[in-house]
């Protein structure tokens, strides 16, 4: 189902390569991890495609802020 897909596997498909690893298995367990604690899918949305953009979204976010994060450590270094 489309709530438990990781961000590798939707970009394998989106490359065309198919290619992704095990670590996308430990996605879907957080995942699952999740929706047993909080009672609701992290990236739940109404649509499939609204909910793969909001997978996307969250990983690229994170890349950002850990980015900058680092930028900001550095600065004065």
């Amino acid at each position: 189902t489309p709530d438990y897909i990781s961000p590798d596997v939707l970009r394998a498909h989106e490359d065309g390569q198919g290619v992704h690893g095990t670590e996308c298995d430990w996605w879907s367990l957080g995942v699952v991890i999740w929706e047993m604690l909080f009672g609701s899918a992290p990236f739940y949305a109404r649509t499939a495609m609204e909910t793969y953009r909001l997978i996307l979204d969250h990983v690229q976010r994170r890349v950002n802020s850990a980015r900058d994060g680092w930028a900001r450590r550095h600065r004065n270094s």
